[in-house]
């Protein structure tokens, strides 16, 4: 009878080891199968970002990452984890560790002369990237499968933001970050060019404090009307008179300033107004961080025919424009815009209306030549140009002679903010300022795969604590609790000692 439970006792565990270790097997078929990961990390320090994700899940052929990395360094497990979730997000992704000294010939082959080099490989084209952050990771993908750099524009000549100063109200960073993306920037001098290059993607006009010359406006409408894209940043102070550039287009501009009193919450001012409502649109599509437009005013929709109109972000119901601000205390009055305000608006032509007809020069401005680029007459206004509207330049040859031209694919498109602050290098790291900034840039330049929150800068983390805080910390659990452990142990040692 033992023997028989013996059996029975050791054929029982013996089937269990069996279902347990085919359990086993089975789970770790489905997590090679189907790769996931649990971040609870507060920032997400371990998850992929959403543009990184939007980049590898649009790879329409394979992309192969040489990894040149010393065997045993801290920089391969850090790169490991972050491959080993691009290629969990992607079939069209891999990587390959290689060790540089013991394969010299296919270190020399890629002109590896440091550790921790990176080769992505896609057909032909092949990019060398040095860093091994996410970051670096989505650059080096968006540029070994874009055949073309985009070019992004920004105009100067009329006290714009600089695009590569460094100082708080430069573009330097903004600048670097659409580099990192794939763009390719540089300034336009107007003056100088007389026109837009039709290869120029996106024209960024970043507050300018003087206005521009009926030329120079005449040489953006143009470009707008080939089916260009124009972002207009547009402050609410300079003397920069920006109707001309808008007219046409159905945007108003008016002199207000925004107020927001929930910014006090934040520890701003009532001057820095929160944005954090996004109409739906495909730039702010899983869009939700809250952004600051230092110093903003208000951009309004107005009628225009052939053009569509699409809000990008607004205020909260709490702010108001301000017509008055020298008036106290300042609070909305008769007069003042509600909330919430619009302080980002697309405008769009219509395809047929685009590609018609030019503007005409703007009431009560003389007809003014760039330098050595002189003006033709002034051709025949275009549906929807209204009062304000300016001339059309020829090119040395006069509108009547000039071949006729197909209309354009798509209708121009021109965004409004009315802030210039928010993407300079001292608001840009700001909550979601920059990845605004640049989600505008990528719609319309076309790159719309990278409209997406971008991978962020892991900062060390701080505790910053107040004096009472401190105070409290050290007496509690310093001095205190040490203090009230021994009590504890005392009085049951004296009540031990009692029975």
């Amino acid at each position: 009878m033992s023997l028989r439970r013996t059996l029975t006792y050791g054929t029982t565990s013996a089937l269990l080891v069996v279902v347990l270790a085919a359990i086993l097997v089975f789970a770790n078929l489905l997590s090679v199968r189907h790769y996931r990961r649990f971040d609870t990390t507060a920032n997400q320090r371990f998850t992929l970002s959403p543009q990184t994700r939007n980049v590898l899940t649009g790879l329409s052929a394979p992309v192969e990452a040489l990894c040149f990395f010393e065997p045993d360094g801290k920089e391969r497990q850090e790169a490991t984890q972050l491959f080993e979730q691009a290629q969990a997000a992607s079939r069209n992704f891999t990587y390959r560790f290689v060790d540089p000294d013991k394969h010299p010939r296919e270190a020399q082959a890629h002109a590896i002369t440091q550790y921790g080099t990176t080769v992505l490989r896609q057909g032909e084209r092949t990019i060398t990237i040095t860093g091994h952050a996410e970051g670096d990771l989505t650059s080096g993908l968006i540029r070994v499968t874009r055949a073309q750099r985009r070019q992004i524009r920004f105009t100067t000549g009329h006290g714009e933001r600089p695009l590569h100063g460094t100082d708080r109200d430069g573009l330097d960073v903004a600048a670097r970050a659409l580099e990192q993306q794939g763009f390719e920037v540089s300034e336009l001098l107007l003056l100088q060019t007389g026109a837009v290059a039709e290869e120029s993607d996106v024209v960024v006009i970043a507050g300018p404090k003087k206005p521009f010359l009926p030329a120079e406006v005449a040489a953006i409408h143009r470009y707008l009307d080939g089916g260009g894209n124009v972002i207009l940043l547009a402050d609410p102070d300079g003397d920069a008179d920006l109707a001309p550039l808008v007219a046409g287009w159905g945007v108003g501009l008016p002199k207000e300033l925004i107020l927001d009193p929930s910014s006090r919450m934040f520890g701003g001012d009532y001057t820095v107004p929160l944005v954090a409502q996004y109409p739906p649109h495909a730039i702010t599509q899983g869009f939700s961080l809250a952004c600051f437009f230092p110093v903003a005013r208000p951009v309004v929709k107005e009628e225009a025919a052939g053009v569509t109109h699409a809000v990008i972000a607004q205020t909260g119901p709490q702010a108001w424009g301000e017509t008055e601000v020298a008036r106290e205390p300042l609070q909305l009055d008769d007069g003042d815009r509600p909330g919430p305000v619009d302080v980002i608006l697309l405008a769009e032509h219509a395809a047929a209306e685009a590609g018609e007809g030019a503007v005409t020069q703007a009431v009560g401005a003389p007809a003014a030549a760039p330098v050595d680029a002189p003006v033709d007459a002034p051709a025949a206004a275009p549906a929807g140009a209204g009062e304000g509207a300016t001339p059309k330049g020829g090119d040395n040859e006069a509108p009547a002679a000039a071949p006729a031209k197909a209309a354009p694919a798509h209708g121009g498109r021109l965004l409004v903010a009315g802030d210039a602050d928010f993407p300079t290098n001292q608001w840009y790291p700001f909550s979601g300022n920059g990845d605004l900034f640049l989600n505008c840039v990528s719609f319309l330049g076309k790159e719309e795969g990278l409209v997406a929150i971008r991978p962020k800068e892991h900062q060390p983390q701080t505790l910053a604590l107040t004096p009472r805080q401190g105070e409290f910390l050290l007496f509690g659990f310093v001095v205190f609790l040490p203090l009230a452990t021994f009590a504890t142990a005392f009085g049951v040692w004296r009540w031990r000692r009692s029975l």
